[in-house]
């Protein structure tokens, strides 16, 4: 891809409030006193230093519990306070790594953003310096968005992301930002990758991942600060603008014949029940009103016979592809794969489990027999009954 020319860098104006310095010489005013000379006799009366040969030694102090107790004390104190400081600063890495907002979501793949200084109101973008460097500065035009001021997000996850402008990248070397170029298709390297991190809820800032707690910041006059010398405040907070979502075209015409094929019943259902009311108030739409009408009347039309509406040959081919492979996998050659598929269901045929017919019999005589001599058994129970009544009675006598 042929780099585009960048437009020349302007005279950095400072901010308004700002005020000219005074003149580098200026003559006091013949009221003011002449300063002292740089060299000054002393008095005959001061007493000189002693040689450093009889200067006393100095005082040492003994040390005791308590002086040592101090010490240990203050030592400890200073290790505590760098484990908690890197256990904040590693509590910040992975909420910055895993926080989701509708901000962060608009530096998705592939997506088109807009970055607006919060210090000077106005958008990154890349400049030809007098030495005929591309250079950045946050003196950029807003609306419209001029091709130099427009980054594309390169997203490894994690928030962490790389922003080019035909691939040009913002970098981070040594404390310093600067514009890397990386032709398409070469491996990006850390200093042109960056932890988002938002503040504010509508602010977003750039932290080198090479460089910890270096930062993408500008000065009021649009110039860029050193990496160094920005943190996360004010001079390093962004507003981002989406310009425009890295969706195929193909992805972004699916999604609204997917939308439009849930729109168009409710809304033919709902002009049917209410047809007298929407004649009388048909003849008073607004405008926005009565192009949507007749956007889905159009797509209504063109959309029979289950067609892709102002589908190009493109998206056809991609289609016809699409379901071949689908019939390939699933060996279903001549079925429409559009349609939900009919399901058949039949009763099965109950048999018996595998006897034959003198199993079968068999089976039932032997049966019968048990039930014959069951039946015997419990007559033969009856007729005993009465004789060991009697027995008893006699006994009893």
């Amino acid at each position: 891809m042929s780099q585009p020319t960048y437009p020349s860098a302007g005279y950095y104006v400072p901010p308004p409030a700002a005020q000219a310095p005074p003149p580098a010489a200026q003559a006091p005013p013949p009221y003011a006193q002449a300063p002292p000379p740089a060299a000054q006799v002393p008095p005959p009366y001061a007493q000189a230093p002693p040689p450093a040969s009889q200067a006393p030694p100095p005082s040492k102090s003994k040390g005791g519990f308590f002086s040592n107790l101090k010490k240990e004390a203050e030592k400890a104190s200073k290790q505590l306070g760098k484990e908690l400081d890197k256990a904040g600063k590693s509590i910040n890495e992975a909420v910055d790594q895993n926080y989701q907002s509708a901000l962060l979501d608009m530096f998705r793949n592939g997506n088109a953003v807009q970055l607006v200084s919060r210090i000077t109101g106005q958008s990154l973008q890349i400049v030809l310096s007098p030495q005929g460097q591309n250079v950045l500065d946050a003196r950029g035009p807003l609306d419209p968005p001029a091709f130099n001021t427009v980054w594309t997000v390169v997203n490894e996850g994690k928030n962490q992301v790389h922003l080019h402008n035909y691939h040009n990248y913002i970098a981070v070397n040594d404390g310093v930002t600067y514009i890397k170029h990386c032709p398409p298709g070469s491996v990006l390297s850390l200093e042109t990758k960056f932890q988002l991190s938002q503040t504010q809820r509508q602010f977003v800032t750039l932290e080198s991942v090479k460089e910890k707690n270096r930062h993408v910041g500008f000065l009021p006059t649009g110039e860029l600060k050193p990496a160094l010398a920005s943190t996360k405040e004010i001079e390093s907070q962004l507003g981002v603008r989406l310009i425009s979502t890295g969706i195929p075209a193909y992805e972004k015409l699916e999604m609204l014949r997917q939308v439009l094929h849930k729109v168009v019943p409710f809304v033919t259902v709902t002009v049917q029940r209410n047809f007298a009311a929407t004649a009388v108030a048909s003849q008073n739409l607004d405008p926005i009103q009565q192009l949507f009408l007749d956007k889905v009347r159009e797509y209504k039309t063109k959309s029979k016979g289950g067609k892709l509406v102002d589908a190009t040959p493109e998206s056809e081919a991609l289609l016809s592809e699409m379901l071949g492979n689908l019939e390939r996998a699933y060996g279903a050659k001549g079925v429409d794969m559009t349609q939900f598929p009919t399901l058949n269901f039949t009763e099965p045929t109950l048999v018996w489990p595998g006897l034959s017919p003198e199993q079968q019999e068999k089976i039932r005589q032997q049966a019968e027999a048990e039930e014959e001599a069951e039946a015997k058994r419990l007559a033969l129970i009856k007729a005993e009954e009465p004789r060991s009544s009697i027995i008893e009675g006699y006994e009893a006598e």
